[in-house]
């Protein structure tokens, strides 16, 4: 389900005349073969696919109920019903090829949700690269999985790297030890987009990863494992994409998952306003806790960052658990 991704430009950073060239190299799609949390992004995208498929088997379906029914009566209607007829087909069958289109035609959604889906991967594999490439000083930083390299000195490799500072949130610790407190356990659900724009600027996922990094910023608080959350969702029997979960579901999940709280919410963008609304799950409670909107001055970087502080500030007093 996973594309040949390109993960990464070539990062060169400035070079003197008599500076000394600094090179290194990695392959892009080792990283995403062994990446530990590939099977939750194929996951979701197999998930968003499936929905697609199933909505467009079952327009095909009545269609061809419509087509049959119309056979069936063809030789009983008036020149007028049949006409009527074969116009509520043709209108159904355009309906149907512009779904498809919509869906997996270029710049479809199916390609947007890759690009959705996919672009916190990349964006994580950048900020690796950017701080190895500037804390060790290379010159330059490429990628050789699509380059038809001949030959490379592995010493300059640094894939394995990149993949040990990915996985790192997937080694189970057998042992943890706590100074004095337990982390409070929380997990943030890609935001519903509420309109094309907001699906358009990918603004679902965008909010969840600003809203979870504003969170675990304080030590109090730590993120549902990825793997448990998999695996919650496996246990459960639950396909729907989190972005369209019930009430019940997150509750389902989060017990599952033996989270503190669940976080889910909405977004849409109108103009330049970004209107997002959160609420709080408490699991434990089994009751939503608390809820929080908010509204950017603008869709700048700045303004969404301001927004999410507004609405993490609003819930934060609710995320305590009972000692």
């Amino acid at each position: 389900m996973l594309k040949n991704w390109q993960l990464l430009a070539i990062i060169v950073l400035p070079i003197t005349l008599f500076a000394e060239v600094k090179i290194g190299y990695i392959d892009s799609q080792k990283i995403l073969t062994n990446y530990q949390g590939r099977l939750e992004l194929e996951q979701e995208l197999e998930t968003a696919q499936q929905n697609w498929e199933n909505e467009a088997t079952q327009m095909k379906q009545e269609i061809e109920q419509m087509v049959a029914e119309y056979e069936s009566q063809a030789v009983m209607l008036s020149e007028k019903a049949r006409i009527e007829k074969q116009n509520a087909i043709g209108g159904k069958q355009q309906e149907y090829q512009q779904f498809i289109q919509q869906i997996w035609g270029v710049g479809g959604r199916a390609e947007l949700k890759q690009r959705d889906v996919m672009q916190p991967f990349v964006d994580k594999i950048s900020e690796i690269i950017d701080a190895i490439g500037e804390d060790e000083g290379y010159t330059m930083i490429f990628d050789i999985a699509n380059m038809g390299v001949v030959y490379a000195d592995e010493e300059l490799d640094l894939t394995q790297r990149i993949l040990d500072e990915l996985n790192r949130e997937y080694i189970v610790i057998e042992e943890e030890v706590f100074t004095g407190f337990e982390k409070i356990e929380f997990y943030v659900f890609k935001l519903k987009e509420m309109n094309k724009e907001a699906q358009d600027f990918g603004l679902g996922q965008t909010l969840k990863e600003k809203i979870r990094a504003a969170i675990i910023k304080m030590e109090s608080y730590e993120e549902v494992r990825a793997t448990t959350m998999t695996n919650a969702f496996i246990l459960t029997n639950i396909t729907t994409t989190e972005d369209e979960l019930i009430e019940e579901e997150v509750k389902a999940i989060g017990r599952i998952a033996d989270a503190d709280f669940m976080i889910t919410g909405e977004v849409e963008k109108t103009a330049d306003i970004i209107t997002a609304n959160i609420s709080l799950l408490d699991v434990k409670k089994e009751e939503i806790v608390a809820t929080a909107e908010a509204k950017s001055a603008g869709d700048r970087e700045e303004d969404k960052i301001i927004m999410v502080s507004d609405l993490v500030a609003e819930i934060l007093p609710y995320m305590q658990t009972e000692d």
